[in-house]
Formats: C-alpha cells, sequence, structure tokens
C-alpha cells in the first residue's frame, strides 16, 4: 500500500477541530490577562497607599520638613504661609485639617515609591503618568483629659489621578 498523505476531507477536519479548540480557549485565555492585568493595578494603587502612608508617617516623626501650605494658628504659634512647621504643632495642625495632599512625584523624589523613576529625566519610564494626588492623614486621640493629641493610626488614599 501507498501512503499518499491526507485527503482534503481530512485536512479539513483537523481544521475545524482545532479551530473549534481556539475559539474555546481564546476567551478564557483573555480572561486570565485581563484579571491579571487588574491584580497588577491593585498591587500599583495598594503600593501608592503604601507610599502615601510612609510619608505622613515620617511626617509626623519628624524624619522630613513640611513647610506650612497656608497661613495657621495652633497651641499660640502663629504659621505663616511656607513656614517650616514641625513637632506636636506638625502632628496637630495634620489632624485638624485632614491630612496633607502629596503629589506622585513628591512620593517619587523622596523614594517611596517606584524609585526607577525619574520624572524630569524620562517620564515615560514611570509606572504612574500624569497627574496623582494621595491624601495622607493622621488619625489621633486625645489623651490627658483632653490636652494632648496622640497619634493613633496613618491613613491615605489616592484621590486624584493615578491612572497606571
Amino acid at each position: 500500500m501507498k501512503n499518499r498523505g491526507f485527503t482534503l476531507v481530512e485536512l479539513l477536519a483537523v481544521i475545524v477541530v482545532l479551530g473549534i479548540v481556539i475559539a474555546l480557549a481564546l476567551p478564557t485565555a483573555f480572561d486570565v490577562f485581563y484579571k491579571s492585568r487588574h491584580k497588577l493595578d491593585d498591587y500599583e494603587r495598594s503600593s501608592i497607599i503604601d507610599a502615601g502612608r510612609l510619608y505622613i508617617t515620617d511626617l509626623d516623626e519628624g524624619n522630613i520638613d513640611f513647610f506650612i501650605p497656608e497661613d495657621y494658628e495652633v497651641n499660640g504659634h502663629s504659621y505663616k504661609k511656607g513656614d517650616k512647621i514641625s513637632g506636636y504643632d506638625l502632628r496637630v495642625y495634620l489632624i485638624n485639617t485632614g491630612g496633607v495632599r502629596v503629589d506622585i512625584k513628591e512620593l517619587v523624589s523622596r523614594g517611596y515609591y517606584d524609585k526607577e523613576c525619574k520624572y524630569d529625566i524620562k517620564p515615560e519610564n514611570c509606572k504612574v503618568q500624569g497627574k496623582c494626588i494621595v491624601t495622607a492623614k493622621i488619625k489621633g486621640e486625645l489623651v490627658q483629659d483632653g490636652r494632648y493629641w496622640v497619634s493613633s493610626a496613618y491613613e491615605a488614599e489616592i484621590t486624584e489621578g493615578c491612572e497606571l
């Protein structure tokens, strides 16, 4: 017997079966890819929020300087816009004003997020493009008969932008 290859009907049958298998598998593969992409986005969002928490923690502990964005009076001290405020006065200011809004570029420049990013040199290499604002807050409680604020938690949330 001589082997003369596949007949046209056999070849078409194999192509149809492969087409059906691919048609059934592709939506599942795309769904897995889509879900993994969202997981990555969720991871990046939580990393940005963690960067905001680190920033507010360092502010509260006096590790970085904070220059007040408005005139403010606290504990008998008057601060003018642009004055450096620190210590207990800063804690009271941040608790009473609901925290501070910080730009992603500030978080990146201080090393809290995306250490490979250089907005001033190659912004296209940065994970977050455009305007991204994180609001970082100190939660506090009054102690000693309501006379002294103590930090009880640091919180952050994305309040604007942050398209990944």
